[in-house]
């Protein structure tokens, strides 16, 4: 009989979120943009959703 295990803890501040098939879309925020870290790509697109009222639409891929 097989345990289930969770994954590993991170040290704190790294987590891994799987975004799939736009990676490619989220690489070339990234790019143009300038930012350095994926972590700012995250904090501008949460505060975009914020400020667009909190609804988010994106085109279907």
């Amino acid at each position: 009989m097989e345990s289930c295990q969770s994954p590993p803890a991170l040290p704190l501040g790294q987590t891994k979120v799987n975004i799939g098939i736009v990676i490619q879309q989220w690489l070339l925020l990234r790019e143009l943009t300038g930012m350095e870290i994926d972590a700012m790509v995250a904090v501008f697109l949460l505060d975009s959703c914020v400020f667009w009222g909190g609804i988010c639409t994106c085109s279907s891929v």
